[in-house]
């Protein structure tokens, strides 16, 4: 009995989402075109290249020639693959330099502690020239 009413409850929830979702799909196709399309004008204009950028660029161009002949899903479904594409190009990118910094960091404190650990000998050397005389 009460499995029946959770039924008759969920069903028009979950119709309603199915609406929702399948009538907003337009609008977040069209999202993945503008961010595609930002994307790529961010990663030429920052000289940005490799591979995933090629395939991106490559991915970008069969979808805005899908869309154009008519092939929505498919364009769409292109698209979403660009940004990908240029998503894991940027994060890349920018793993790469946070893992340059980090290497430079490392360097520096690497330096400071072998400066810290050549003052403490010179201090305790001092510290024990003074003791003795």
């Amino acid at each position: 009995m009460k499995n029946c009413i959770v039924l008759k409850l969920a069903a028009p929830a979950a119709l309603s989402l199915l609406v929702f979702c399948v009538s907003s799909y337009r609008t977040l196709s069209q999202t993945s075109d503008t961010e595609a399309g930002t994307l790529k004008t961010y990663c030429e204009q920052n000289n940005i290249q490799g591979p995933e950028i090629t395939k991106a660029d490559s991915l970008y161009s069969m979808a805005v020639s899908l869309i154009q002949n008519g092939r929505n899903d498919e364009g769409y479904s292109k698209m979403d693959l660009a940004v990908f594409n240029y998503r894991l190009a940027l994060s890349r990118l920018d793993l790469n330099q946070t893992q340059k910094r980090y290497d430079e960091m490392q360097k520096r404190l690497n330096d400071d502690q072998n400066h810290l650990s050549a003052y403490k000998q010179m201090l305790q050397e001092m510290t024990e020239k003074g003791a003795q005389q």
